[in-house]
């Protein structure tokens, strides 16, 4: 079995998944972060894009496809797997 450590800050809160190795999730923390996880075969890569506030939660609409987070403003964003 192999290890692979990359590092990120905070407790997981939330995270989603798609068919295609590509795993978001969001932390409690004070810098507002969505992580990006990529897994392609043996390959692991873990990228970052600053969000406009802290999320409180991150879900997936499997009708469209599209990531909705909940920010701690009380507003609700959308996104997609870019």
């Amino acid at each position: 079995m192999k290890s692979i450590a990359l590092p990120y800050w905070g407790q997981i809160i939330s995270l989603v998944s798609n068919q295609q190795g590509r795993n978001l999730f969001i932390t409690r923390q004070q810098s507002p972060m969505l992580y990006i996880l990529d897994n392609k075969g043996e390959q692991f890569s873990l990228s970052t894009l600053t969000l406009p506030c802290a999320m409180q939660l991150l879900i997936k609409n499997t009708a469209t496809d599209k990531i909705i987070l909940l920010g701690a403003d009380g507003h609700l964003y959308q996104s997609d797997w870019q």
